[in-house]
C-alpha cells in the first residue's frame, strides 16, 4: 500500500487554507498527518499575463503530485478546484478558514493598513449610496445616517460584529448583513452601549470621521452587505463559482461556448465579485452583460474606480460637489442640534472611536 493511500485510510482531520507567498497571492490548502506527511494543495496567481491566470499544483509531503495545465480565469475556481480534490480524496474542507487565509494575505501585502484613496473611495461610496461599511478582519461596522433625498448626513453608527456571528457554520455562507446584524438582530446593543453615535455637520466632516476609522483599523474593509463580505473573505458559495448560464443572446456573446460561468458574470460586474453575485441571482434569460449595462442605465449600479457597485437606487452625483479641488461634499447646511450635541461629546472627552471600552478617549 501506497504511503498516500495509507493516510487516506486513516483518521482524517479538515484540511485548512493558509496564506502563502504574498507575491503570487498564493493560499494554500493542507492536511498535516504528522511525522512530516502532509497533502496540499496550493492556488496562485501567474504574473506572466496568462489568459487563464489562476493555477494549482498539488503535493504529497514533499513530492510534487501534479499541475494544471490550462489554469482557471478567476480564484475562486482555482479554489473550488482544489476543494473539488480533497474531497474527491475524501478529505474534509475547513472553509471558514478560506477567510483567515485571504485576510491574512491581504494584511502582509499591505502591511496590516489601509491607503487613504482606497478609504475615500469606499467612504463616498458608502456615503452616497446609504450602505454601511465593514472590516472583516477587526469586526467593525460604520453605517451613515443619511437622508440622502434633502441631502444631509445626521452622523455615523459605529458596532462591532464578529465575522463568525454572521456565518453559517454548517455552510460558512455569510447570512446576514454585518449592520443588520447589529441594530435588528441583536436588538439588546443599542441597550447595552454596544452601539456608539457620531453626529456630524455635512458630508466632510462624515467622510473625514469614516477615513479616520478606516485607517485606524487597517485593512479588511467592504462594504456590510452579505454578497460584499462573501467576496472580500473568498467565501462565495459554490453555487455561484460553479455557475453555468445559458442566455438567450449566448451566440451574440460567445459562438464558442455553451454556457456562461462565474467569470463571465465577474467581467460583467468590473471585477467586483459582490456585484457578480447578484447579477446570477438575477438573470432569468439575458445576458449579465445586458442586466449590468441597465443597471447602470437605471441607476441601480454606479462606476467607481473601475468596478460597479449596486446603488440602492442612488446616484453619486445626488449629493452638491462644493469645492474646485476635486473633494465631493455636501454644500454645508448647519444643524444647530448637531453641532450642540458633537461639542458636548467633545466635552465629556467620548471619543467617536470609543463603543465598547466607555467613551474613554
Amino acid at each position: 500500500m501506497s504511503d498516500f493511500a495509507a493516510v487516506a485510510e486513516s483518521d482524517r482531520f479538515p484540511a485548512k487554507w493558509a496564506a502563502g507567498d504574498a507575491k503570487e497571492n498564493e493560499l494554500v490548502l493542507s492536511a498535516d498527518f504528522g511525522e512530516g506527511t502532509f497533502l496540499s494543495g496550493s492556488v496562485w496567481e501567474s504574473a506572466e499575463g496568462d489568459e487563464k491566470p489562476w493555477h494549482c499544483i498539488f503535493r504529497f509531503s514533499q513530492e510534487d503530485m501534479g499541475i494544471d495545465d490550462q489554469g482557471f480565469d478567476t480564484h475562486e475556481e482555482a479554489v473550488l478546484a482544489v476543494e473539488g480534490y480533497f474531497g474527491s480524496a475524501g478529505y474534509d474542507v475547513d472553509k471558514m478558514s478560506r477567510a483567515d487565509a485571504l485576510l491574512a494575505l491581504e494584511a502582509e501585502q499591505a502591511d496590516g493598513k489601509i491607503s487613504t484613496k482606497d478609504a475615500l473611495a469606499l467612504a463616498r461610496v458608502a456615503m452616497r449610496t446609504d450602505q454601511g461599511l465593514y472590516n472583516a478582519r477587526t469586526g467593525t461596522v460604520l453605517m451613515p445616517s443619511v437622508d440622502v433625498e434633502r441631502g444631509r448626513v445626521m452622523g455615523i453608527y459605529r458596532a462591532e460584529v464578529k465575522l463568525s456571528e454572521i456565518v453559517d457554520p454548517k455552510s460558512c455562507e455569510v447570512i446576514r448583513n454585518a449592520w443588520k446584524h447589529a441594530s435588528f438582530y441583536e436588538p439588546d446593543r443599542w441597550h447595552d452601549g454596544e452601539i456608539g453615535f457620531c453626529p456630524t455637520r455635512n458630508e466632510h466632516s462624515a467622510i473625514d470621521y469614516i477615513v479616520r476609522a478606516m485607517e485606524k483599523d487597517g485593512c479588511g474593509w467592504c462594504f456590510a452587505d452579505e454578497c460584499s463580505i462573501s467576496a472580500k473573505c473568498g467565501l462565495v458559495p459554490d453555487r455561484y463559482v460553479s455557475v453555468q448560464y445559458a442566455p438567450d443572446n449566448l451566440d451574440e456573446i460567445d459562438e464558442g461556448k455553451n454556457a456562461l460561468g462565474w467569470g463571465d458574470f465577474l467581467d460583467a460586474a468590473e471585477g467586483n465579485a459582490s456585484y457578480a453575485m447578484r447579477l446570477v441571482d438575477r438573470c432569468e434569460w439575458q445576458s449579465p452583460f445586458t442586466l449590468a449595462d441597465e443597471d447602470e442605465r437605471n441607476g441601480e449600479a454606479v462606476r467607481f474606480g473601475g468596478q460597479l457597485f449596486c446603488s440602492n437606487g442612488h446616484s453619486l452625483d445626488d449629493f452638491d460637489v462644493a469645492s474646485a479641488d476635486g473633494q465631493i461634499g455636501l454644500s454645508d447646511r448647519t444643524d444647530e442640534l448637531r453641532d450642540a450635541a458633537q461639542r458636548q461629546a467633545s466635552v465629556r472627552g467620548f471619543s467617536p472611536f470609543a463603543v465598547r471600552e466607555g467613551g474613554e478617549r
